[in-house]
């Protein structure tokens, strides 16, 4: 019963699958949204801030990453800053509409930085789930988590994209204290890709230790 009430439509959809505002002004977000001082989170190129919308108080997420500075990791993908990995997630994310997948829903563009608005998700991610639990979890939970996990993989391959970075800590919770709804995010690392003229994919990248092993030792 639950696997039929979370079964998405069997067709690929239209791009772009979200409508996403864009604004390349400066100051304008702050105008917008109230923004916290301290970050949600932080993560390899970018941080998360808990934000207010001043017209409708509704909470969001608010991605940034800056513009300018020293950047290495990723310039053989022709991301010379981190700013320029954010706008290919936002890239990546305005084609894919799921209830499994973290919703874009502005983007501001600004001269030393670059903000993604977005769903925010207050439950915390699985793995901090799982460790709170002692590191077990009931049956029907993790049958719950497996089912919205493979259903929004397959959204994202039936859209022709595929994430790269799959791991506990990706997926989040939509709230604290209520279902076991979660929502894959993070899609900073991830690429389209035609699934019947590109062949197999050989870049190593992601996260280590959830790596498949020829994917680590670079096997085709």
């Amino acid at each position: 019963e639950f696997a039929a009430q979370q079964r998405p439509p069997m067709q690929r959809l239209r791009e772009p699958g979200n409508f996403v505002r864009y604004c390349k002004l400066d100051g304008k977000l702050r105008a917008a949204y109230e923004v916290e001082p301290a970050p949600l989170g932080e993560g390899r190129y970018s941080r998360v801030y808990g934000a207010t919308h001043r017209a409708t108080g509704a909470r969001r997420a608010i991605k940034t990453a800056d513009r300018q500075g020293a950047w290495t990791q990723y310039v053989d993908l022709g991301m010379e800053c981190p700013g320029r990995l954010a706008i290919h997630e936002a890239d990546i994310l305005r084609r894919l509409d799921h209830p499994n997948v973290i919703r874009i829903l502005e983007v501001y563009e600004e001269t030393k930085s670059v903000h993604l608005v977005l769903e925010l998700c207050e439950g915390g991610d699985v793995l901090e789930r799982i460790l709170v639990s002692n590191g077990r979890l009931a049956e029907s939970d993790i049958a719950r988590l497996f089912i919205q996990m493979l259903f929004a993989v397959w959204h994202l391959h039936q859209n022709s994209i595929v994430h790269r970075d799959l791991k506990l800590e990706n997926w989040l919770i939509e709230e604290e204290g209520g279902p076991l709804r979660v929502k894959l995010i993070d899609f900073g690392l991830s690429c389209t890709w035609d699934w019947d003229e590109s062949g197999l994919l050989s870049r190593s990248c992601g996260t280590t230790s959830y790596m498949a092993p020829e994917v680590a030792d670079r096997r085709k």
